[in-house]
């Protein structure tokens, strides 16, 4: 198999496993996005919620990292297909800002809980402050809305710079120009999100199929 190829792949799958398994810990204090304060005060004062969104946290920063070394991987492989460089290195850079503003967007979600964390480790009172709201919605709104729309842009700009070269499929072109139309609705509800894992498995099945086409060279 190329290389490059199964780089591709590797961290493809790697990313999709690890942003669907770390959303699932994290999705119910990012279901409680718009509630009222007292939610977040009760959700923070269970401990098995600490336990579940410390792992959760963990494992979408992980996928966040995973997702910048697929779409640096991406980018050099489809220039060397015949891709726009333009748009490649837009695609790039747009990339780097959504992992950024991911990575802030978990650091947002889970600050309470780390604190209340730390807290009982060195024996200092949990934060019981209504105020504890705050962090985990300023987490959603990041993840959900602008890094959502720097992922939107990415997809859209990978696409159209392989689009007349036909580097894609016809059916991983039209998944492409969904997530890069519904991306950006993914603050309205949660739905819209899961084109990004749904468009990275299908550029990792396209690199798993091209390098199983790829010849072998003699050893």
């Amino acid at each position: 198999m190329d290389h490059a190829l199964r780089a591709i792949t590797a961290t493809g799958l790697g990313f999709v496993v690890l942003f669907v398994a770390g959303g699932l810990l994290l999705g119910e204090v990012f279901g409680g996005f718009a509630d009222p304060d007292a939610f977040f005060v009760a959700y923070y004062a269970t401990e098995a919620h600490h336990l579940r969104d410390l792992v959760g946290v963990h494992l979408f920063v992980a996928s966040a990292l995973a997702l910048l070394l697929f779409l640096r991987l991406l980018t050099r492989h489809l220039r060397t297909l015949g891709g726009s460089d333009a748009g490649l290195d837009a695609a790039q850079a747009s990339g780097v800002v959504a992992v950024t503003l991911l990575l802030a967007g978990a650091a947002a979600a889970t600050t309470v809980t780390m604190s209340q964390a730390f807290g009982r480790l060195t024996g200092d009172a949990p934060l019981t402050s209504p105020s504890v709201a705050l962090a985990p919605q300023l987490g959603y709104v990041l993840i959900f809305f602008p890094a959502s729309w720097a992922v939107a842009l990415a997809v859209g700009l990978f696409t159209w710079s392989g689009w007349r070269a036909r580097i894609w499929p016809r059916g991983l072109r039209w998944l492409s120009v969904a997530a890069a139309v519904l991306l950006p609705l993914s603050w309205v509800g949660f739905m819209p999100i899961v084109l990004l894992p749904a468009w990275v498995l299908g550029v990792t099945v396209w690199a798993r199929r091209s390098a199983d086409d790829t010849p072998r060279m003699p050893g």
